[in-house]
């Protein structure tokens, strides 16, 4: 029974860092893609405005 609860454990502690890590990935491309968006927004009205 102990045994069986262990293992249990482990695998939900293996599913949260991977869903953590999901996570991180994420929110870094959307970072990421927000970044690229900014930038194209910035170089788009510096442009505009000379």
């Amino acid at each position: 029974m102990a045994k069986a609860m262990a293992s249990f454990l482990a695998l939900i502690i293996c599913f949260m860092s991977l869903v953590s890590v999901h996570w991180g990935v994420t929110s870094a491309i959307l970072r990421y893609i927000m970044f690229i968006v900014i930038q194209a927004t910035n170089t788009r009205a510096i442009t505009a405005a000379q």
